[in-house]
């Protein structure tokens, strides 16, 4: 009963929208999530490599992404579905990093915080300036392998297949493949003198000058510039043949139990090729600690500095309430 309601009213949403209901759910997560095999659970959860949002008239630490050339006409200013997805780093029209804070005052850009007389929403709900404008002088130049992502992302998602290792794969494993790729340059960049670490490098892959994210947050939760270098060094990745892959690995000595570094990593169904012909070692039940162990002095600098990341938003929170309540 719930699931026709629920088409009834998407298909009431389209009369009222002059669209066709298909064209309707292509403007939507929904078939995505189905791609990556969600199946009703995206409704309830965040859906995977997708920007969460903010609820109406509430407040976040994170910002809509927006490119700021796209939103220069007050009448056509408008959110594009593809820059809700963590691999949009770029503006496909303009060339230049999406953003989502407000050039003027530095605070989130959130469009459902908007009041009704600023009529477009191409400002910003703090200061009420407008978000499209935009210093030429300092644009970043384009991470091309970072855009190379971005490209074969969205390839993916539009054929509904990729290939990895010579083999054609699903958008899920292969979204999976790229996230498990991440994660490793993520471990790479924290210490490039360790396994992984001299694991990218060995792959020609600098990550010397990659700072890695401060608050170890989840790649959706990133800033744009974390993303970026993030996503540049996985598409090399994803260029390396398994013979290189297997080569490596026995250089460096890199074992199956090499990539279980959590109870919560699976290793993705594509990179079974190289995994099950890695050697394996006894695994072993680690010594519990209790709550008085020590964490790691990355642990808690991570911490600290989403501790000041909430801060640092309160007082923009704080500073609006103030002035609403004048």
């Amino acid at each position: 009963g719930f699931q026709y309601v629920n088409e009834q009213i998407h298909r009431d949403i389209a009369i009222l929208a002059n669209s066709q209901h298909m064209n309707l759910e292509a403007q939507t997560l929904i078939s995505f999530a189905e791609s990556l095999e969600l199946s009703n659970n995206y409704k309830k959860i965040s859906i995977p490599w997708t920007q969460p949002l903010s609820k109406r008239n509430r407040r976040s630490l994170l910002g809509y992404q927006y490119c700021p050339l796209c939103m220069r006409a007050n009448e056509e200013a408008r959110l594009k579905i593809s820059w809700r997805f963590t691999w949009s780093v770029y503006c496909e029209e303009h060339r230049i990093p999406l953003q989502s804070s407000c050039n003027q005052c530095g605070h989130p850009y959130q469009p459902q915080l908007l009041e009704a007389n600023l009529r477009y929403i191409n400002h910003c709900h703090h200061c009420k300036a407008n978000i499209s404008s935009y210093n030429n002088e300092l644009v970043p130049l384009v991470n091309e392998d970072a855009y190379k992502f971005q490209n074969l992302a969205n390839k993916v998602c539009m054929d509904g297949f990729s290939y990895v290792f010579g083999t054609k794969v699903s958008i899920k494993d292969w979204f999976d493949l790229m996230a498990f790729y991440i994660n490793i340059v993520r471990r790479g960049a924290i210490n490039p003198s360790y396994m992984f670490g001299k694991l990218v490098k060995s792959f020609g892959i600098d990550i010397d000058n990659i700072d890695p994210p401060n608050t170890g947050l989840r790649l959706s939760h990133l800033p744009v510039h974390e993303r970026i270098d993030l996503l540049g060094c996985a598409i090399k990745m994803d260029s390396i043949d398994s013979d290189e892959w297997l080569e490596r690995c026995a250089e460096l000595k890199i074992k199956q139990n090499s990539f279980n570094w959590s109870k919560q990593t699976v290793v993705p169904k594509s990179f079974h090729i190289i995994y099950k012909k890695l050697p394996r070692t006894h695994s072993y039940r680690a010594r519990s600690f209790g709550s008085a162990y020590p964490k790691s002095p990355d642990a808690v600098m991570k911490r600290w500095e989403r501790v000041k990341r909430k801060n640092e938003m309160k007082k923009f929170y704080d500073e609006a309430r103030m002035n609403y309540e004048k």
